[in-house]
């Protein structure tokens, strides 16, 4: 079953255009990854949120792109925005939910799709 990951983060004014280059960086770096289905950032430059929602073949492709992002790339990002939350929306595996757990990730599990 596939996972969808919603991460949601908050910036101030200033860094927007370093943020912007950030996330192209991190989704683009998502195209060789086999287990990704989509990886998307959005972002509210007025209202300084950040979201990026990010659609795993399963709990396993997580993880693997989990241990490929660099930790270089993650500490960039954190040093311009605040983490809000973290939403799981499918069945994680045990491995995937305690990887995830420190975050405060909420799961919603899978009920019915089409």
């Amino acid at each position: 079953m596939s996972i969808i990951l919603r991460t949601l983060l908050s910036f101030e004014e200033g860094g927007v255009e370093q943020l912007k280059d950030i996330t192209e960086h991190w989704v683009a770096a998502t195209r060789s990854e086999e287990g990704v289905v989509a990886f998307h950032g959005f972002m509210d430059v007025e209202g300084g949120k950040l979201i990026f929602l990010e659609h795993y073949r399963d709990s396993e492709a997580f993880i693997i792109h989990r241990d490929l992002v660099s930790a270089d790339l993650r500490a960039e990002l954190y040093s311009l925005a605040k983490f809000e939350s973290l939403e799981i929306y499918g069945d994680p595996s045990e491995e995937m939910e305690n990887a995830l757990a420190a975050a405060g990730a909420r799961v919603f599990n899978h009920v019915a799709s089409r």
